[in-house]
């Protein structure tokens, strides 16, 4: 692949050399001729000054040798297109070249096709690229008056821009750098589909393959189309389409590592959710398992009321269920809604109910004795006393 960054002169093989300003040179024709001619010994003579003294010496115009002297120091372009516009002050008439390359519709096609052959060379490389940076058919148009050259060089870089921001907006979703990749094939495909109809045509078919495989319907694809006036956007189609039948999509991995991300958090939720049903499952049965018929589910509520809770000895009592708080309560010290507070449990305190009566539940919590939960309880019911059990207790 040719390098973009690259803008040493080149000089294709087979081009004459020998390059001498001598006596045989007695014109600025002849020196137009012999610059075209020997294109790198005479780009050394024109930057070493030494064309600019032959102009002021031997042909005696100081005007010129003054422009040969500005073109040479000049910057803002390439050496080689401003060795080209010195030719075209010499000789406006000049069957042209470029760095070797005929500048007209037959030399233009032939070196676009260099380009895009299998074996692109760094002198066509470089011909091309300066050719479009340095608008070198617009050159030659003012020169000459050939104003179709003019008016193909604003249509090259009009679909060669198409075409590069179709790749950019295809890089910023994910495509990767199309542009430093391929650019200087596409300069050199869209030149030539410009200049032969048959060429363009086979860009149009390879870019039909394209958009009917794995890249139809990708996002990349959006705006694109293999029978779009603008050859630029059918290059575009080409280049794009391979990344996006081929690659993998940024956003894609994005979603699906959303996806698992959020997965991920479900799975512990989902978890904690089964363990809390199977742990008050359990609970369930063991209160249904403590009791008789009457043994239910039931979350008591109401004011307490005391039923002789003296008669029963919380320490000794047998459990007659158990129950988990699915609130914070407070224990009071006797069944009296004004009594004393004598402990705060929290939620999700498992406690012994060991009586009850209308309004209240006699509970032990751990080592703490004798306590009763009143009013808004939220725990599960106690079985009633079992026939022979010890009867109601007046401890509170």
């Amino acid at each position: 692949m040719a390098d973009e960054t690259r803008t040493e002169t080149g000089e294709p093989s087979g081009t004459r050399r020998g390059f001498d300003l001598g006596p045989s040179i007695g014109s600025p024709q002849a020196l137009a001729r012999a610059l075209t001619d020997h294109w790198i010994d005479g780009s050394k003579a024109f930057l070493n000054g030494g064309v600019e003294r032959f102009i002021r010496e031997r042909l005696g115009d100081a005007e010129l040798a003054d422009f040969a002297r500005e073109q040479a120091q000049g910057n803002g372009s390439s050496a080689d297109a401003r060795m080209f516009r010195l030719i075209l002050r010499l000789d406006p008439k000049i069957e042209a070249q470029y760095m070797g390359y005929e500048v007209s519709e037959a030399g233009l096609t032939g070196l676009a096709a260099e380009q895009d052959g299998p074996f692109p060379t760094q002198d066509s490389s470089g011909a091309l690229r300066t050719m479009y940076t340095d608008r070198i058919l617009t050159m030659y148009a003012k020169a000459s008056g050939a104003d179709r050259f003019r008016e193909l060089d604003d249509r090259w870089h009009q679909e060669f821009t198409t075409w590069q921001e179709h790749v950019e907006r295809a890089q910023e979703t994910g495509a990767g750098d199309l542009f430093a990749a391929l650019a200087w094939r596409a300069r050199a495909r869209i030149l030539l589909g410009l200049l032969d109809t048959k060429a363009a045509e086979g860009i149009r078919e390879r870019a039909r393959e394209a958009a009917t495989g794995g890249a139809a319907g990708h996002r990349w694809m959006k705006g694109l189309s293999p029978d779009d006036p603008s050859i630029g956007t059918v290059m575009a189609t080409v280049d794009i389409a391979l990344p996006a039948s081929t690659g993998v999509d940024p956003l894609i991995i994005q979603h699906k590592a959303q996806a698992k991300a959020r997965r991920r958090r479900i799975l512990p939720i989902a978890i904690s959710v089964v363990i809390l049903g199977l742990v008050a499952w359990g609970i369930l049965a063991v209160n249904n398992s403590g009791g008789t018929s009457g043994a239910g589910g039931a979350t008591p509520t109401g004011p307490a009321v005391s039923a002789q809770p003296s008669q029963i000895d919380a320490a000794t009592a047998p459990v007659r269920g158990t129950g988990v708080t699915l609130k914070a309560i407070d224990l009071l010290e006797k069944p009296d809604p004004g009594a004393n507070v004598l402990q705060h449990v929290d939620q999700g305190v498992v406690i012994e109910i060991v009586g009850n009566g209308e309004g209240y539940i006699l509970i032990r919590v751990k080592e703490d004795l004798r306590q009763v939960c009143a009013f808004s309880c939220n725990i599960s019911a106690p079985s009633p006393a079992a026939s022979g059990g010890p009867s109601p207790s007046a401890s509170g």
